[in-house]
């Protein structure tokens, strides 16, 4: 076959690849392993790759546009090809992080890679190279592995000052450059298999260095060396055999080395590959599963090992019997053996292996993990999907993460693409079961998942009630507080002989389509789960990582609670008829007037902390684990929406007053105190029962987000500013015009050099506006209104004079308007709902254009509990506008809370109507 027929096969071959894998969705694509010669000079687009994976073909270049078109590409894997150089548009990678270019013929590194600023991981190492001078230049390098290359000298230090982790085994040098001094961060450095001499050891004197492997060299003795490093310096006159200290006779092997972590498991494999390939060696894991390790690659093997870091706690490590007679096979496989237990921090130990095991090929799984959720009886045995559950019996639950499996219930699995780990041993999830209908403990319950491969089955145990009918329970799974996932489970509960029952399961809620990036989320102190039951019930679950909290709450109980407090807001800031500002021009009321709006609110807020959490021992352990400012999230997988920044934590009798603390005796004064925002009550030491304090409510204290069900990609934490950038401002023409005039000239300044502040005063404006891909910012300066159309009460936003748009307004614009999946994909717009005087729009007909624009990927909406007077929201906007886009550069959080914090100050708690329905760490991205 001639050249440009292999040419057509691979391009071919790379086009029905391509074409196979969601790659423009998920990031990855991975052509390894398919025999390509070549590769096309030109391909679709590659501005949505993240990891390509091109290893172990037959590869002679790399065509300058697979590095040029790909802009976001962070990971690049070459190894096992032809190559004998890299392009120059290597450079233009500018996103890379890790490019594993081992096992090639490359030369020489192109000076370009230079430019590649986040490039942290680079392995060269089976290459002709005599020079890695470029390498210095990478400004974050922090691992280097250049092993098994032509280096003789080193003019210069092989890498930057950032560099921890160094390995040049088997090369050729005999000194080593004065600028190894100048690698103050460097605490794993490799020289085994070189030539070096002791005098060259001198310059290592000042490193860091925690573990250092000098193998195999020309050593006559050791300089002092602090005890506390893992020294290999085996196969050196300064140094003995460890193997002499064991007394035991390895000449026959048939000996197992015993590892007793995994981490130590692959040096060992390392070391193996590149010092001691040509020897028989197995690898045995806890599970019973054993490799051939002469048989496959050191990419396979060290996949091999990630795969069973949860088997078991320890790894064997097993050399094959030698032949007889065979003496340099004897000092080979006993240097092995040696090298291995002097690069273990653990000495372990050598015993006999049983000739029985069995040696299996290991096949790395490649299908995607999801969370699958099952049910069964007390026994563990399956319930048939169409089986409905007995009352007064017990069950159990059955949750792992893995390969999508034919009995798990979930009708719309979402994949687990998983990238990043925790640690080296994988991912630590947490799982809460919850539930109105059955009785079960929500747990926490830890999960922890392998690098590849599934989790163990979690069994939770739950048992029914008296009552008939439908039922369900939830299945959440938290990384690090967050609900990165959430499953309604839908069962029935019948007595013998009905089959009325259809067990059915569904992710409902989820903070990423993608778990493996759950780590990117940030950390938060709590999480408050809400949903609703088929039993007419409100299930209310708290957890922290350590104690999960589970409520049921009635419906006419939370209609009851929410009604009332927000009733009781309404009066304190409208008035009784909820029309009326009670603050003056400024925004303002009087110390005294204030004081009276705070305790009347501190006992609604009360009742509400009460109904959410009834137990006292909970309340007391919340309130000492939130004494100070936390980050709390609020997962909403129902359109009840509780306000939980009127939550008034310190215990209140009803029929006391209340003593006020000492920061509101002298109110005019002390509330300068707060100017700085901080994260508790000065006089929290003085807080007791019944004390009335602002920051006893948890708007005035905590930070507080409420974000959407993500649908693609991952909950927002930033917005990429393009410019020139617009802030599109719908306006009702109904508010009073100079009032109007006044907030949208102040709007007008505080974007100025940074936004258009663009009016929509109809719906055509609004509709080009929110067209715009690269928008960041939204506002509705507006009325709020409900309707009635075919029976169904739809709520509206009035903008101009009379025109009304509803939720599923945004949706027909955007088919319509064939804006297509990408829109806002890259830069997506915070929305913000300022509900002047819009007594008739309720907290769930807000939730519906939160969740009309997050189905619009929006990157998230600020919108209020209740009405607010136009002059309140006006300032609110503003003051929130210039902390988010102004010099501070807060995020939404902090903006939002400052700005409540600020109104406070005036004695105005009008701040707390504000609702974060986003991430609190959304903040504006400037490029």
């Amino acid at each position: 076959m001639n050249d440009a027929a292999n040419r057509l096969g691979d391009r071919i071959r790379v086009s029905e690849a391509m074409a196979a894998q969601d790659w423009q969705q998920s990031g990855h694509l991975s052509l390894r392993r398919m025999g390509l010669r070549s590769l096309p000079d030109r391909v679709p687009s590659l501005e949505l790759l993240t990891s390509l994976d091109l290893s172990d073909n037959q590869l002679t270049e790399l065509p300058p546009a697979w590095l040029a078109d790909a802009p976001r590409l962070q990971r690049l894997v070459l190894a096992g090809n032809r190559l004998t150089e890299l392009p120059a548009t290597i450079g233009q990678a500018t996103a890379l992080r890790l490019l594993d270019v081992s096992d090639n013929r490359l030369e020489a590194i192109p000076a370009e890679i230079a430019h590649c600023h986040e490039l942290r991981r680079i392995d060269v190492s089976s290459n002709g190279l005599r020079d890695l001078t470029p390498l210095a230049e990478v400004p974050g390098l922090l691992i280097l592995d250049a092993a098994d290359n032509r280096l003789s000298e080193l003019t210069a230090a092989p890498g930057p000052p950032t560099l921890t982790a160094l390995d040049l085994s088997g090369n050729e040098l005999a000194t080593l450059p004065a600028a190894f001094a100048r690698l103050p961060a460097l605490h794993r450095l490799d020289l085994s298999g070189n030539h070096l001499t002791s005098a060259a050891l001198d310059i290592l004197a000042e490193l860091p260095l925690e573990e250092l492997y000098l193998d195999d060299n020309q050593l006559d003795t050791l300089a002092p060396l602090p005890s506390s490093l893992l020294l290999s310096a085996q196969g050196n006159e300064a140094s003995e055999s460890v193997l002499a200290d064991l007394a035991m006779d390895v000449s026959d092997y048939g000996l197992s080395l015993a590892i007793p972590e995994m981490t130590a498991t692959q040096r060992v494999i390392d070391l193996y590959y590149k010092r001691f390939y040509d020897l028989q060696a197995t690898v045995a894991f806890g599970d019973g599963m054993t490799l051939d390790l002469s048989a496959i690659s050191r990419r396979t093997a060290v996949e091999s090992v990630s795969d069973h870091q949860l088997f078991g706690t320890s790894a064997q490590v097993r050399l094959s019997p030698a032949v007889s007679g065979d003496e340099r096979g004897d000092a080979r496989g006993t240097a092995f053996l040696a090298q291995s237990l002097s690069r273990l921090s653990l000495a372990g130990f050598i015993r006999p292996v049983p000739r029985t095991w069995t040696l299996q090929r290991l096949q790395r799984s490649l299908a995607p993990r999801v969370l699958n959720v099952a049910l069964t009886d007390s026994e563990r045995q399956l319930l048939s999907t169409t089986a409905p559950l007995r009352p007064g019996a017990g069950y159990q639950v059955r949750v792992d993460i893995g390969p999508l499996v034919e009995d798990s219930v979930i009708i719309n699995p979402v994949p687990l693409q998983l990238d990043d780990p925790d640690d080296e041993w994988g991912y630590q999830f947490d799982v809460v079961v919850s539930s109105s209908d059955v009785t079960v403990d929500p747990g926490p319950y830890e999960l922890k998942l392998p690098l590849t491969g599934a989790s163990r089955y979690l069994y939770v145990p739950f048992r029914t009630g008296a009552s008939l009918g439908a039922a369900a329970l939830r299945v959440t799974l938290y990384h690090r507080n967050n609900a990165v996932q959430s499953a309604r489970v839908d069962f029935g509960i019948e007595r013998r002989g009905r089959r009325t029952g259809h067990i059915k399961g569904m992710v409902d809620y989820a903070l990423t389509d993608d778990v493996g990036r759950s780590p990117e989320l940030p950390y938060r102190n709590l999480n408050i789960l809400t949903n609703d039951g088929p039993s007419g019930t409100h299930k209310i679950v708290v957890n922290n990582g350590e104690r999960a909290i589970a409520v049921t709450v009635s419906d006419q109980q939370a209609t009851t609670v929410l009604t009332a407090i927000r009733k009781r807001l309404t009066e304190i800031t409208l008035g009784a008829s909820g029309k009326q500002s009670q603050y003056d021009d400024d925004n303002r009321k009087p110390a005294a007037g204030f004081i009276m709006d705070l305790r009347r609110m501190a006992l609604s807020g009360a009742q509400l902390w009460q109904a959410v959490v009834p137990d006292v021992a909970d309340r007391a352990y919340l309130r000492e684990h939130l004494a100070e400012r936390a980050r709390i999230q609020i997962t909403r997988a129902t359109y009840t929406v509780f306000p939980w920044a009127l939550i008034y934590d310190i215990p209140r009798d009803p029929e006391e007053d209340g003593t006020l603390c000492p920061i509101l005796t002298d109110w005019d004064q002390r509330q300068l105190e707060l100017r700085d925002y901080p994260v508790r009550c000065p006089e929290e030491a003085s807080h007791g029962l019944n004390v009335v304090c602002p920051y006893g409510f948890w708007g005035f204290r905590h930070l507080i987000e409420q974000p959407p069900s993500v649908r693609t990609g991952i909950l927002r934490t930033s917005i990429k500013v393009v410019e020139p950038a617009q802030a599109a401002a719908a306006r009702s023409l109904a508010l009073d015009a100079a009032l109007t005039a006044t907030h949208f000239t102040d709007l007008a300044a505080c974007f100025a050099g940074q936004f258009q502040l663009v009016p929509c005063d109809d719906k055509a404006a609004l509709e080009t506006a929110l067209a715009d891909p690269r928008l960041p910012l939204a506002y509705f300066y507006c009325h709020g209104k409900t309707e009635k159309q075919a029976d169904v009460i739809t709520p509206y936003l009035e903008i101009g004079r009379d025109t009304r748009i509803a939720p599923g307004s945004l949706g027909a614009w955007h088919e319509a308007g064939s804006w297509g999946t990408s829109h806002w994909s890259e830069t997506a717009p915070l929305v913000f709902i300022n509900g002047c005087e819009t007594a008739a729009l309720q907290p769930s007909d807000v939730v519906s254009f939160v969740d009309a624009f997050a189905g619009l990927h929006a990157a998230g909406v600020i919108g209020t509990e209740i009405s607010v007077s136009q002059r309140v929201a006006g300032e609110v906007a503003l003051n929130f506008y210039r902390q988010f886009v102004g010099s501070a550069g807060a995020t939404a959080g902090t903006a939002l809370y400052r700005t409540r914090i600020d109104l406070l100050r005036k004695g105005n708690i009008a701040g707390l109507v504000y609702t974060p329905f986003c991430s609190m760490d959304l903040m504006l991205e400037r490029t």
